[in-house]
């Protein structure tokens, strides 16, 4: 009777122990699925951030018109306005000739540093009437 006491007592402490590790596995699948690094979540927002000041930009013409007049004090001007003031920016420009990228200008803003987290979004012009080559903007963002 107490062997079969003892054995009862050992299937509880191995179930116990299974189910722990079960209960731990799904835990930390969970945590890993559903919350990001900071680093990610911070690329995410600078990334968005380039995108939408990129994307305002262009509706409003405005980034066309800088581009194509080579107006980048303006430009930078503009960028600078959109984005709040712990976000730093530097931006480069290209024109696209005999099927390559030709860097026009850049870098210009502020000088990028050499660690933490860079993100680039980039905008395709497709040309105005008095030039109708296609100029990109190169934008990088960091805190």
């Amino acid at each position: 009777m107490l062997l079969l006491k003892r054995r009862k007592a050992q299937y509880y402490t191995v179930d116990l122990i299974i189910a722990s590790i079960i209960i731990l596995g799904i835990l930390s699948l969970v945590y890993s699925q559903y919350y990001l690094s900071y680093e990610q979540d911070q690329a995410t927002y600078l990334s968005n951030l380039g995108n939408r000041c990129l994307n305002i930009l262009a509706e409003s013409g405005e980034l066309a018109e800088t581009i194509y007049n080579e107006d980048w004090k303006t430009l930078s001007q503009l960028i600078d306005l959109m984005l709040p003031s712990n976000v730093y920016f530097s931006f480069y420009v290209y024109r696209w000739e005999t099927g390559n990228w030709i860097k026009v200008v850049g870098p210009i803003g502020e000088d990028m540093p050499n660690s933490g987290t860079i993100v680039k979004t980039t905008y395709v012009l497709s040309g105005n009437y008095t030039d109708p080559s296609p100029k990109k903007i190169e934008l990088y963002l960091w805190k």
